[in-house]
């Protein structure tokens, strides 16, 4: 007689692993995750929509978005550089224009506030500062394009004509470049690429690999420099400074062939075996000097935007979920980035931005707001089994338990036995009641759709697939609520019965 069987939903795993035999996959390791994240162990959710701003009338790309913010006043102004020009948002745009000659008018650049001051850096030009008086370049010859404060210092590195030089600010100043700067080479590791800070000590990074400047090195009290370096034995470093993203006490940054996270040490993990073939096979690495990066604070997760095999825009981003818990791979797709930044807005949670051509910027909406761009969700699980995996079994019956505020439709698929192609019949259409609380109140996840109330819902119809496991998949195309996927009621009947 025909088994009802209740399959836990797998820990999330993976979910990049479309490009790989899905023999290879465990069934803890999603098939597809798409444009979702995992905000708690078994939690599924649809990532949020986005609202476009227009950041300039040019077309160009975004090259920078960042804060300024005033120390004695606290006010906050937010900059784009965008082309060969600096802009400043006035109400909802960024059209209030500050400046127009930069240089180059795509290439990367970086941006750091060091008191008052902030100071934009791009490799071409000399470095321009912004202030409550207003905007200038810096009176030097030097063409740094990567600056970053570390203590009361600021650190310049990726010089133009010198890519091996790191330039350390007199205490407090980052004015007075030629007169006020120390020089120093770093040459055993290669060519500058980037740096971060962690721990108290200044990394700085190659291509292959790491170097680390202690605090206690700089002396606060003193603008001289015993400028000590140590080796880290790491055989990749980053191919960028703005794919390096420091989280929680650790760095996470992307090198040629994978993405990696450092806590310290003489070694970093690489993170990405799981989903190798992706940066193999996957990824365009002539055009990995674009890749961006950004810390999702309310999501616990870092994303590396990069240009997809046959691409030469970041078309496709990466989401690692670091929780011990998680510590699993979603990935975004449908939009492309040129540069990423999440921006602490008075009285809201981070606000996360991203830029690309056109001069356009995406404003991502935290819930109840997903902003007014959808981004298109699919997820499939990993590999499921019931109690005897090696029995073959005739499915009669699956139901996802799905806890939520209500997702309207979405489309359900079935796959059996690792094939390829999806069973005859599917996608099926099945529609979530608008019922339940939000996400996070007390009464959340009071309504279930295929867990208690299975009975008053009509269960996916399986045309007797014959199986030892089976994988299942949904999308969803608009602008979604918050869910949670806990498992599967699959009934099935063992092979030779017929009821």
């Amino acid at each position: 007689m025909a088994r009802k069987i209740s399959v836990p939903h797998y820990q999330n795993l993976g979910g990049l692993n479309t490009r790989v035999s899905v023999a290879s996959v465990t069934n803890e390791e999603a098939i597809i995750a798409d444009n979702c994240y995992f905000p708690e162990p078994g939690a599924i959710d649809q990532f949020p929509g986005f609202a476009d701003i227009l950041a300039t009338p040019s077309a160009d790309e975004i090259r920078l978005i960042f804060q300024h913010v005033d120390r004695l006043t606290q006010a906050k102004t937010k900059l784009v550089v965008t082309g060969q020009r600096l802009e400043k948002q006035s109400g909802d745009l960024f059209t209030e224009q500050l400046w127009d000659s930069f240089v180059d008018s795509d290439k990367l650049c970086t941006a750091a506030q060091l008191f008052d001051d902030t100071i934009i850096c791009t490799g071409e030009d000399a470095p321009l500062i912004f202030n409550n008086q207003g905007v200038d370049f810096i009176d030097t010859d030097f063409r740094p394009q990567i600056c970053i404060r570390f203590n009361n210092y600021m650190i310049f590195l990726k010089d133009k004509t010198n890519p091996y030089r790191i330039a350390f600010s007199s205490l407090g100043d980052a004015k007075i470049l030629n007169e006020n700067l120390n020089f120093e080479e770093i040459t055993d590791i290669g060519p500058l690429t980037g740096a971060f800070v962690l721990h108290n000590s200044l990394y700085v990074t190659s291509l292959t690999g790491l170097k680390k400047i202690d605090g206690s090195d700089l002396q606060a009290t003193s603008p001289t420099y015993d400028f000590r370096s140590i080796s880290v034995l790491i055989d990749e470093g980053s191919v960028n400074h703005h794919s390096i993203v420091v989280a929680h006490n650790r760095a996470y940054w992307l090198g040629m062939y994978g993405y990696y996270e450092y806590g310290g040490g003489l070694e970093a993990e690489p993170i990405s075996w799981n989903i190798r073939p992706v940066f193999r096979d996957g990824v365009n690495r002539l055009h990995l000097d674009k890749a961006v990066a950004y810390h999702d604070q309310e999501k616990n997760l870092v994303v590396i935007s990069v240009p997809s095999a046959f691409s030469t825009t970041n078309d496709e981003h990466y989401c690692f979920h670091y929780e011990k818990e998680i510590r699993g791979w979603t990935v975004l797709k449908g939009f492309e980035v040129s540069y990423w930044a999440q921006i602490e807005e008075t009285g809201n949670f981070p606000i996360t931005w991203h830029g690309r051509a056109g001069g356009q910027i995406g404003r991502h909406g935290n819930q109840p707001d997903y902003g007014s761009v959808a981004v298109a969700f699919c997820y499939q699980s990993g590999w499921m089994a019931g109690k005897e995996p090696q029995l073959r079994k005739i499915m009669k019956h699956i139901i996802p338990i799905i806890k939520g505020t209500g997702l309207d439709t979405f489309d359900v698929t079935l796959f059996t036995d690792f094939d390829i192609q999806e069973n005859t019949g599917f996608p099926k259409t099945i529609t979530i009641p608008a019922l339940g609380p939000l996400w996070g109140t007390p009464d959340w996840g009071a309504f279930e759709w295929g867990g208690p109330l299975a009975e008053l819902v009509e269960a996916i119809g399986v045309p007797a697939s014959i199986a030892r496991t089976w994988s299942v998949k949904f999308a969803h195309e608009s602008l979604g609520k918050r869910f949670k996927v806990t498992g599967w009621n699959t009934i099935i009947i063992p092979k030779g019965l017929t009821k």
